[in-house]
């Protein structure tokens, strides 16, 4: 995955929820444009414990050469997952 691909995203308008599965079997969504930094080589996502949570406990680190498809969610408000 480019960092571009990622980054068109996360300015969609309107913003759509999207999940990133990785090449370990991992996956993560970004319900919110700001919970996740797009940097050169690697994304930085924010997560919260549960969905109630005004602020994200700790940031995972994905490196782009990982990332092998990035889905759209459909409603709610789905949190990162194994």
């Amino acid at each position: 995955m480019t960092p571009h691909e990622i980054r068109d995203y996360l300015r969609r308008e309107p913003f759509k929820p999207f999940r990133m599965h990785t090449a370990v079997g991992r996956s993560y969504d970004v319900r919110y444009p700001d919970e996740a930094l797009v940097l050169a080589t690697r994304v930085n996502v924010a997560l919260r414990e549960s969905p109630e949570s005004e602020f994200p406990q700790h940031v995972e680190r994905l490196p782009l050469a990982e990332i092998v498809r990035i889905e759209v969610l459909q409603g709610g408000s789905p949190q990162e997952s194994s």
